[in-house]
């Protein structure tokens, strides 16, 4: 009886100590998701505030050459 007591409690803490590894893995595999997330959206800003810079730079251009062309008509 006593043994069979004792083969219960061994189970029940090595299904215990099963249980915490997996929470444990699952809460690892979740932290590399978000860290993978947040990468994806550091480079998505990067990329968008190249992209932006780009865009700026093109309208700073294009507005220059209407006016050198203003300014050539007026002349």
């Amino acid at each position: 009886m006593q043994q069979q007591q004792q083969q219960q409690q061994k189970q029940f803490r090595y299904s215990k100590q099963q249980q915490q590894q997996q929470q444990q893995e699952h809460q690892q595999h979740k932290k590399k998701q978000q860290q993978q997330e947040q990468q994806q959206q550091q480079q998505q800003q990067q990329q968008q505030q190249q992209q932006d810079k780009l865009t700026h730079c093109l309208y700073g251009f294009a507005l220059l050459k209407g006016v050198d062309a203003a300014l050539k008509t007026i002349a």
